[in-house]
């Protein structure tokens, strides 16, 4: 995946917009990264763009339900319906709490993992194509 084609897919990079469209959207990259902002492609950016990663765009209009919802209460439940083969349940566990823990440290949300019953939260592991999770 080339400079452009990266921007494009994960921060909604678009030439046509603006004359400055692609130096505003390194800057924006770099910000978001927590990398010194030069608007250059230095070695340090193009590094980053080059490591493996998901596909899921880090900038995007996420919006799964219309309008603006919002929840409700402070504490919020979680449970997995499973576990991705790839890691043991233990670690994929602790590593969701800690993301959990992220969003505690900066929100007025709390996150309690719950196991037989409704959650807030619904964790599952799946795969698109060929073979399983």
């Amino acid at each position: 995946m080339d400079r452009h084609d990266f921007l494009k897919h994960y921060f909604r990079y678009n030439p046509e917009a603006k004359k400055n469209a692609f130096e505003e959207k390194i800057k924006e990259m770099q910000r978001f990264f927590s990398l010194s902002v030069t608007v250059n492609l230095n070695s340090e950016t193009m590094k980053l763009m080059k490591k493996p990663r998901c596909g899921v765009p880090d900038v995007a209009d996420f919006q799964l339900i219309p309008g603006e919802p919002k929840w409700t209460k402070n504490t919020l439940t979680y449970r997995f319906v499973n576990y991705t083969q790839h890691l043991p349940a233990s670690i994929v566990r602790c590593i969701i709490q800690q993301a959990f823990d992220v969003w505690s440290d900066v929100t007025p949300l709390h996150f309690r993992s719950v196991t037989n019953r409704n959650a807030d939260i619904i964790i599952q592991f799946a795969s698109l194509g060929k073979g399983n999770e």
